[in-house]
């Protein structure tokens, strides 16, 4: 289960490195993704993630930010604050439909997941117009 989860996540961090793949010889484009506190799970996952992306990547510089957790991430991405974030589905789901813990926050229909797996809590989210 552990090599699975440590190839998803190696899969994911290219994927996400191709979507900037065609910013050409210019700088790296920055980016931030956002996971949870440090020793969390999640932060060390992001963790994996930006390092795969900035050791493939020629075109994109990533950067790990601790957060408090999911709910904290789906805002930041709904908010345009971030370029990814790990979250789950439930909690896009919550925040599209303006639904508890997000009942006060703007409906985002912005969001869109990378890679959801139904085995598993990780889902990373990115905005619909990333590419």
């Amino acid at each position: 289960m552990r090599t699975m989860s440590r190839w998803m996540g190696v899969a994911a961090a290219l994927i996400l490195a191709g979507m900037f793949a065609s910013a050409g010889p210019e700088a790296a484009t920055q980016v931030t993704i956002v996971g949870a506190g440090k020793g969390a799970g999640a932060f060390r996952q992001a963790g994996g993630v930006t390092e795969v992306v900035n050791k493939e990547s020629k075109t994109v510089n990533m950067t790990n930010q601790e957060t408090a957790g999911f709910v904290a991430n789906t805002r930041m991405i709904a908010n345009s604050r971030v370029e990814f974030a790990l979250t789950n589905g439930v909690f896009v789901d919550a925040i599209q439909r303006k639904m508890h813990p997000f009942a006060k926050d703007k409906a985002a229909a912005n969001l869109r997941g990378v890679g959801p797996m139904p085995s598993s809590w990780l889902q990373i989210a990115v905005l619909k117009d990333s590419g």
